[in-house]
């Protein structure tokens, strides 16, 4: 199987923050087995994205994407992954209340209108839950190709 790692996000190509999702992901897989073939890190600019999904498609059997998917204006994965796949952008209504829920616990957070765009979600796509923050990953087939898009938290 050829899988590849996307990471998403300004910090990372500036150096300011150390991604360490893809080395995390990259030991997980060789633990079960499996090699990632490739890794690609792109910015916060939604043609870039939409780029980087296009060209691991074409070389990959599966593609685990991180990163993008919060509630800030740069936040761009989900819009990217739509229209490199050719779907609607849709409010997932379970991602919706998982978000409002998560919010309501946190004292510093404020439910708003950005929060639900963490409940917007590609057409087509089945949630993937998140118990540790406000944004639910998702998954998707395109082009017989298997597309995972998780936060872009570190993990732990």
């Amino acid at each position: 199987m050829r899988i590849s790692t996307l990471s998403i996000g300004d910090e990372l190509i500036s150096g300011q923050v150390t991604d360490t999702n893809a080395g995390f992901i990259a030991a997980a897989l060789l633990n079960d087995g499996l090699r990632v073939q490739r890794h690609l890190t792109v910015g916060d600019n939604e043609p870039d994205i939409m780029g980087a999904i296009a060209d691991l498609v074409r070389v990959s059997d599966a593609i685990i994407v991180t990163g993008g998917l919060g509630p800030t204006t740069d936040d761009l994965t989900s819009r990217a992954a739509a229209r490199a796949t050719g779907r609607r952008l849709v409010i997932n209504e379970e991602a919706r209340r998982h978000v409002r829920l998560i919010s309501s616990k946190l004292d510093t957070l404020l439910v708003c209108p950005l929060s639900d765009k963490q409940a917007m979600i590609p057409t087509k796509s089945t949630l993937i839950h998140n118990p540790n923050g406000t944004a639910c990953g998702f998954h998707l087939t395109h082009n017989g190709c298997f597309l995972f898009f998780l936060p872009g938290f570190p993990p732990k």
